[in-house]
């Protein structure tokens, strides 16, 4: 996700969602945060070059489930971003995504 001065979606509300990861491959700071005023004095920091970010449901309850808001210190910066979902299993045995 290129992520720019200003807040930037970086994945939207899923219930199914169980797990997230955001890694910052730029070299500038970027400020993670669940809504729109996301910023240098509200947000989680991800340092340059690496800083990173997780969720899971096993640890933090609903928190991968929310919808996460990103900006950065310079535009243009890359933001890598893993996500899971839960999925079940039909009365067949196959599994099937969980919508």
């Amino acid at each position: 996700v290129s992520i720019g001065v200003t807040d930037t979606a970086v994945v939207g509300v899923d219930p199914e969602r169980v797990f997230v990861l955001c890694v910052n491959l730029s070299v500038n700071t970027i400020y993670l945060g669940y809504d729109s005023a996301v910023g240098s004095a509200r947000g989680i920091i991800l340092g340059a070059n690496g800083g990173s970010y997780q969720v899971d449901v096993e640890e933090d309850f609903m928190l991968p489930t929310r919808a996460l808001r990103a900006l950065s210190t310079g535009a243009a910066s890359n933001l890598y971003v893993i996500t899971a979902r839960r999925i079940s299993r039909d009365r067949t045995g196959g599994a099937r995504d969980a919508d």
